[in-house]
């Protein structure tokens, strides 16, 4: 452990919270698995920041010790709290997060609801599958965009039926072309049909990356 890191690990300590963040901060920058331990401890300092940085340092340190420390920041009353939580979880990809991202879906913050799929996309498996599958009903154009980006990397062929419906009924042009190049990533006879199916929307782009994905197959 270099000298500097040492320095910062005792600096999360420091009676000014400012000088904590600054600690959090230097430490997300060296992402030394050493400062671990301490920085677990910074997520359940009495500052909002301190704990926002400390969650971020964790995720770029990517030891997956830490994600059940860092779970209870999900259920914050600071919405950049809850984000950088998440955010920290989408690094760390660990299947025991999937359930508090699953309830986070529905956050009153569009970016933390985001975060949120996004980071279920990358955990994968049953649990972020189906909370995926809800996500796609979101009020939040956002969430749903994600919803339909990451689904199939998650679920391959059993997501071909889901994703052909975004493509039917889906208002929002640019969540279509996404379910379109989420569908080019299944090698599935039925995920082809689905994009041949997309040649006919209304909406160029959609009919574009439906054209591209093919050209892919």
């Amino acid at each position: 452990m270099t000298d500097d890191v040492l320095t910062y690990i005792d600096q999360l300590k420091h009676p000014h919270w400012d000088k904590r963040q600054e600690a959090a901060e230097a430490l997300a920058e060296y992402e030394d698995p050493r400062a671990v331990q301490s920085l677990m401890e910074a997520l359940t300092d009495e500052n909002a920041w301190v704990r926002a940085t400390a969650a971020t340092a964790l995720g770029n340190i990517s030891d997956k010790t830490a994600t059940l420390s860092i779970l209870p920041l999900l259920q914050e009353k600071e919405w950049f709290v809850r984000h950088k939580a998440a955010e920290a979880l989408e690094n760390l990809g660990d299947q025991r997060a999937a359930t508090a991202l699953a309830a986070v879906l529905a956050d009153e913050s569009a970016l933390v609801a985001e975060t949120a799929a996004r980071a279920l996309g990358r955990i994968g498996g049953e649990e972020a599958f189906q909370a995926l599958v809800g996500a796609l009903k979101s009020d939040d154009w956002r969430v749903r965009e994600q919803a339909a980006w990451h689904i199939g990397a998650v679920a391959g062929e059993r997501a071909v039926p889901v994703l052909a419906e975004v493509l039917r009924r889906e208002r929002v042009k640019h969540i279509r072309r996404k379910a379109a190049e989420s569908l080019a990533t299944i090698d599935a006879d039925s995920a082809r049909e689905a994009l041949r199916q997309a040649l006919q929307d209304k909406d160029w782009g959609v009919r574009m990356a439906a054209e591209e994905a093919l050209q892919k197959k």
